[in-house]
Order: structure tokens, then C-alpha cells, then sequence
């Protein structure tokens, strides 16, 4: 038995390492918020406020553009999400942004079921989310939108509103789609198809779908630019001297042979799970940009196998050894890269408890 003295200096070690700790990084960032230095959300920021003017939040679709990466190039519909934050001072639309953050990443996993301190400490620590906060990117709300999805799976409208939702947001997560097929959730799809594209268009048609025709564009010059600076798999082929083209062919043929195998998996003990992790590891190797505030992501399934801590908890921790940017070094790529898909591998292992209750439809 241990003496009080012992047991007080364990107890209060732990509440210092899995209660305040994880409080300096969420000051830290909390504080630049309130200095309006989120460079992400300064871009949704101009973005939500020409989307209030029915201005086109779109730059010329050129190199020299986009190299600069302050600039908007999400769908329509990410404009007039942050159109409301616009009507702030800067500063504090920073603040309540980030706080919203903390909020969405708390959210999610507390949705799904993950209760040890430990494992909320660590996520906090690690560079996923710490960038995330530092910049104010969306990659906590897209986390949150996963883990709506996984918790409501069996109502077909939550589910599909979800799906779409983050697809919109973030474009390369579309294999979302192949794991609703392949469970056979038809309804679920045609919510999430039907309610993307009407959102999409009616955003694109209050703009007088302005930027449009050249958002294709845009997007090609954000991944032949931008895509080769981050953790990506075609950065790192291109990295590894591969052509751009022979790149980007063998991280659509990865995510192609990925999703070859969700009917497979669907149909195993535990598909249901196996097939929605498989499904976000293929659009990581689709997507040809892949920051680190990325693996916020890939949080989500890791929840759902192991919402109790365990080592795997701690590899986000080594991308604290990386830039924020790989900038085509090749063994920061590659490292970026192998904590993404270690992450995921060890989410399709079985876990110890059953996954979280499906809410079942009225």
C-alpha cells in the first residue's frame, strides 16, 4: 500500500501531466488568436466576408497566387460558413474560432465514447491538433463531422447530412461515399449526394458562380505548388525523385486498391468499423496535400478501436522531430506520411470492447 505522502505526489504529477499540461498549448494559441495571427482563418475570415457581399472569394487561378497559401480555395459553401465570424473584429472572431476548435475536437471524441484523461492529454500535446489551433484550420470540425457519422451510422439523414457536409468541406474525403455503398447505406448516400450538391449549388448561385469555371484550375495549382511541400503520398514519391505525373498515378492507384477492398472488408465481423477506417485512409493517399493538422482525422477511427489510452496514442508526438512543411525533404515526408498510416493501421486492429452503440432511428 502506498504511503499518503507517495500517493499524493503520484496524484498530483498525473493531474499536472493530464489536467494543466495539456492547458499551455491551448493558452499559447488561444493568445494568438486574440492577436488575429490564425493565418487560415484570416483567409476564411476575407472569405465569410465577401461571401456577405456576393463577392467572389477566389484568387486568379495562377502559380504565383497560390504559392503564397493565404488564399481561399475551398467549395462555395466554406465562404458562407464563416460569413457570421466576419462580422467580428478579427481578433476576436480569432478567439471564438479557435475556442470552437476545442470544443469540436472534445466533441468528437467524448462522442465516441473516449474518457481517459490520457488519451485527451496526448491529443493535445501533439502537433495534429497544436497546428490546427495555431491556424485555425477546419481539421477539428471535420473530425467531429466523422465522428457524427460513425455515432448516428443507422439514422440515414444524420448520417448522410454528415458525409456531405465534410466532403463539401474538404473534397478529397469523397471515398466516404464508397463506405456508405458498400454497407448498403443507399439512403444515406442519396442524403449526402443531394444535400452537398444543393448546398454547393446554392452558395456557387448566390455568388453568381463566380470563380467556377476556373476552381478546377485553382485546385490543380494547389497540388502541383503547394501538395509537394506537405506529408502527402505523391509528395513523398515526388520527393523520392518520381516524376510529378508517375506520382500523383500511384496515390490514386493506392487509394483506388484500398477502396477495391472495402466489399471485402464490409462483410467481415467488424466490417461495418473496418470499412470506415479503410475508407479515410484512402483519401489520405488520395489526397495530394496533407498537412499535419490533417491526422486530427485520423483520430476518429483510432477512437473508436482503442478510446482507452495505449502507446499508439503517443506517435502524433513524433511529428514534433518535423517542420510544419516538409518542403520535398524527403525523410520529413516520409515520416509525416508513416505516422498518418500507422495511426489508421492500428485502428483496423479488433478492439477490446464493442464499438460504440449505433442510436437507432425513431
Amino acid at each position: 500500500m502506498r504511503s499518503p505522502p507517495r500517493e499524493l505526489l503520484r496524484r498530483s504529477l498525473s493531474f499536472s501531466a493530464f489536467g494543466l499540461l495539456p492547458l499551455v498549448p491551448v493558452a499559447a494559441t488561444l493568445a494568438l488568436a486574440l492577436h488575429g495571427q490564425l493565418y487560415d482563418f484570416q483567409v476564411f475570415y476575407h472569405a465569410g466576408r465577401s461571401a456577405l457581399h456576393l463577392r467572389s472569394p477566389y484568387p486568379q487561378p495562377t502559380a504565383q497566387a497560390v504559392s503564397s497559401e493565404h488564399v481561399f480555395v475551398y467549395p462555395a459553401p466554406m465562404a458562407f460558413l464563416m460569413a457570421p465570424f466576419s462580422l467580428l473584429p478579427l481578433p476576436l472572431a480569432s478567439l471564438l474560432f479557435d475556442a470552437l476548435l476545442v470544443a469540436a475536437t472534445l466533441g468528437a471524441l467524448l462522442l465516441l465514447g473516449v474518457r481517459d484523461r490520457r488519451v485527451l492529454a496526448v491529443c493535445f500535446l501533439g502537433p495534429p491538433l497544436y497546428i490546427s489551433l495555431l491556424v485555425g484550420a477546419v481539421s477539428p470540425l471535420l473530425a467531429l463531422g466523422l465522428a457524427v457519422a460513425w455515432r448516428y451510422r443507422s439514422r440515414a439523414r444524420v448520417l448522410g447530412l454528415a458525409v456531405g457536409a465534410v466532403v463539401v468541406a474538404k473534397v478529397f474525403l469523397w471515398p466516404l461515399f464508397a463506405w456508405l455503398l458498400v454497407t448498403r447505406r443507399f439512403r444515406a448516400a442519396a442524403w449526402a449526394w443531394l444535400s452537398g450538391a444543393a448546398l454547393t449549388a446554392a452558395c456557387w448561385s448566390a455568388l453568381g458562380f463566380q470563380g467556377l469555371s476556373d476552381y478546377p484550375r485553382l485546385l490543380s495549382l494547389l497540388s502541383d505548388v503547394v501538395g509537394r511541400g506537405s506529408y502527402s503520398l505523391s509528395a513523398t514519391l515526388e520527393a523520392s525523385g518520381l516524376a510529378t505525373g508517375a506520382a500523383t498515378g500511384a496515390a490514386w492507384l493506392a487509394c483506388g486498391l484500398l477502396l477495391a477492398t472495402l466489399p471485402r472488408l464490409a462483410r467481415r465481423e467488424d466490417g461495418d468499423r473496418l470499412a470506415f477506417t479503410v475508407a479515410i485512409a484512402a483519401a489520405f493517399l488520395f489526397s495530394p496535400v496533407l498537412w499535419p493538422h490533417y491526422l486530427v482525422l485520423a483520430f476518429v477511427p483510432l477512437a473508436i478501436a482503442k478510446p482507452r489510452f495505449s502507446p499508439i496514442w503517443l506517435l502524433p508526438l513524433l511529428l514534433w522531430l518535423t517542420p510544419a512543411q516538409s518542403h520535398g525533404v524527403l525523410w520529413s515526408a516520409a515520416l509525416g506520411l508513416a505516422v498518418a498510416l500507422a495511426l489508421l493501421l492500428a485502428a483496423l486492429e479488433l478492439p477490446r470492447r464493442q464499438p460504440a452503440p449505433v442510436l437507432q432511428e425513431a
